[in-house]
């Protein structure tokens, strides 16, 4: 028979788990990136909070133009006038 035609018994699962203790210089990784994430979202959600709004609520002072800005007068009706 040739090496890989051999046929070994199925390993049991206690030769395949190894669990070692863990350490706190182990979890510092593990702690670095969860902060990072938390800062990223929290940053994420102060920008989204803090936008713009894209409709502006004019309220009811919409209607009579009080609103408006007060246009100037360009270079050309001053020639005119």
């Amino acid at each position: 028979m040739t090496h890989a035609q051999e046929r070994r018994p199925p390993r049991s699962a206690e030769d395949y788990y190894y669990r070692r203790s863990l350490g706190a210089r182990d979890l510092i990784p593990a702690a670095v990136i969860g902060v990072g994430v938390g800062l990223f979202a929290f940053y994420v959600a102060r920008l989204l909070a803090e936008r713009t709004p894209l409709v502006v609520d004019r309220g009811p002072q919409a209607g009579n133009g009080a609103g408006k800005a007060a246009r100037s007068v360009g270079i050309g009706a001053r020639r005119a006038g």
